[in-house]
């Protein structure tokens, strides 16, 4: 055979070898342009993307698990568009309207879709499912998996003619946009707050996704966006602002605009004990990617230089600070203002049950007038997470000039690092906190102790068991005088009470049982608190216990100011 022979049968058969290689790549090509999530099993939702590199009609082969006696579909499948996170298409459920469901549902649907990235998901209902439930049937109900699971269910989504296929790019994603904020992938049990700064006023799109309930119009995973130094809260993802996020009907969505002036800003996000990415126990929201809290700039042409990470928290340094309250504490601390002043009051605490009172809670009291000014009261309250009973309140209060002291108390159970539910998202601040608020606030602050107040003419507290104490004051001038007074008192008389006497040894004033309140805690526990009259002069006051239910030797529960057992005075000013 001549050498060109060989060259020329040489050169076929490489053409040959070179046809059927460009033939299995472009037909495997074609076989690859399918998108397909099979083989789910419970409590676990599946997500793959795609790109259309043109307007096309698309084939959707969907088999969904259907649950035979409640007429409840099993599973769910639908089609996001990435860039809107809109939804263009979920499997149809009225088609199952007019028929008996079968153990397993097949539909084959057409739709047209303009070019774009899309993200096809495909879940199982979590609902019908317990691991305990799951591991006992998977254990002893051989049919179980046939039921419940399997792997035909699935989804394959694919150009509808062949021609379109090699515009139909299965894995894209678009470029991720630049979002000054985001807070996704959370699980459960998480509190998270990342901060930022910006120098010029700023729109922002607010994209967030959570859960909460109709009933009680309460959101258990949810974000808020608060000022950095002053702590006031910007906007809250309420309930009432939110609207169905697809799934499960407690899934709740908010999408919208915002406008912050340039300032120093927090995000935060905090979920409960169950229900997130770490766990669905009902089916997911249809963007379980974007489950928590995103901010975008909306202008087109926005200067992201514009925005900074805050790294450090520029709030004011408290004025009051008393946290990380344990079990059976009573504490106090007293401050003075020289002017009207606006704070901001953060307090945790634990509400009472049914009776929907206060067990752990703060207040604030006027010193002079004995006057409670500010009460950690449940209706003024929200949901701090984990157990239901956690209480928070983040709010304002304006005072006029005076002496004031904050007051913080717990019972005997559930406080920080003795939790008998799930703790607060934010467990180190059970307690009171109080900041100001303007940047010269801190100058017209000063700390109050109240055994160096001036004003007080008299004061014995604390006062135990059998026991009778007097303290002498005088006058030179015809005064008002405040008598705080906490004692013990029942069917119409006084065991735990105080009096005063003049110099000649009458009684100008004595602790009557007609003439007092309740103070709190058990019913014989009385109070009095008003102001009298008292010429120039030199006085006795007196005050005396009896056998029992004194300070920190109760028989009953305590009054709400243990503190004070026994008599105060007070001169007034006005």
């Amino acid at each position: 055979m001549s050498v060109l022979k060989i060259v020329k049968y040489g050169n076929i058969f490489l053409i040959l070898i070179l046809s059927f290689i460009i033939f299995l790549f472009f037909n495997k090509t074609l076989q690859a342009q399918i998108v397909e999530i099979y083989d789910i099993s419970p409590e676990q939702i599946d997500s793959k993307s795609f790109k259309l590199k043109k307007p096309m009609t698309l084939k959707i082969e969907a088999t969904m698990g259907a649950y035979r006696s409640k007429h409840v579909l099993l599973s769910n499948c639908w089609i996001l568009d990435s860039e809107s996170r809109e939804v263009v298409w979920e499997f149809p459920k009225r088609e199952t309207d007019n028929k008996r469901l079968k153990r397993m549902i097949i539909v084959e649907k057409e739709i047209n879709l303009p070019k774009g990235f899309y993200e096809v998901y495909f879940a199982i209902n979590p609902s019908r499912y317990s691991k305990g439930q799951n591991l006992f049937n998977y254990i002893f109900d051989r049919n179980y998996s046939k039921k419940y699971q399997s792997s035909e269910w699935g989804v394959s989504v694919t150009a509808a003619s062949k021609s379109d296929r090699e515009y139909f790019l299965p894995n894209e994603k678009p470029r991720e946009d630049q979002s000054v904020i985001q807070i996704t992938n959370i699980f459960n049990k998480e509190y998270h707050k990342k901060g930022f700064s910006i120098t010029a006023p700023a729109k922002f799109k607010i994209y967030a996704i959570g859960e909460g309930l109709k009933s009680g119009r309460q959101m258990y995973d949810f974000g808020w966006i608060s000022d950095a130094k002053t702590k006031k809260r910007i906007w809250e993802m309420k309930y009432a602002k939110t609207d169905h996020a697809g799934g499960a009907i407690k899934n709740r969505k908010f999408e919208g605009r915002l406008t912050l002036p340039a300032g120093d800003y927090f995000v935060h996000y905090v979920t409960d004990d169950s229900h997130s990415n770490e766990e669905w126990n009902q089916m997911p929201p249809y963007d379980p990617n974007y489950y928590g809290i995103t901010l975008w700039a909306l202008e087109e042409n926005f200067d992201y230089t514009e925005i900074k990470p805050l790294e450090k928290n520029t709030s004011r340094p408290p004025i009051i600070e008393l946290t990380r309250m344990r079990n059976n504490r009573f504490v106090s601390e007293g401050f003075q203002i020289s002017k009207e002043t606006k704070f901001h009051i953060f307090a945790l605490g634990e509400s009472s049950g049914s009776q929907r009172g206060m067990a752990d809670f703060g207040w604030i009291v006027n010193a002079t007038t004995r006057e409670t000014v500010w009460q950690m009261k449940y209706k003024s309250t929200e949901y701090a997470g984990g157990g239901k009973k956690n209480r928070v309140f983040d709010g304002y209060l304006t005072l006029p000039p005076g002496k004031y002291l904050t007051y913080y108390r717990t019972d005997d159970s559930h406080a920080f690092q003795s939790w008998n539910v799930e703790e607060p998202w934010t467990p180190e601040s059970w307690g009171i906190t109080i900041s100001c608020i303007d940047e010269s606030c801190q100058e017209n602050i000063q700390t109050f102790e109240e055994t160096n107040d001036p004003d007080i003419l008299a004061q014995m507290i604390r006062i135990r068991d059998d026991d009778e104490v007097y303290k002498t004051f005088s006058l030179n001038m015809v005064s008002k005088v405040r008598i705080y007074c906490i004692g013990e008192g029942r069917n119409g008389s006084m065991f735990d009470y105080g009096w005063i006497e003049n110099s000649t040894g009458k009684k100008v004033w004595e602790m009557e049982f007609e003439d007092t309140d309740h103070a709190g805690g058990g019913k014989k526990n009385r109070i009095i608190n008003e102001v009298i009259s008292l010429n120039p002069g030199k006085y006795f006051v007196y005050y005396k216990t009896d056998d029992s239910h004194s300070y920190n030797e109760w028989n009953t529960s305590p009054p709400d100011d243990r503190e004070h057992w026994g008599i105060t005075l007070i001169r007034q000013s006005k």
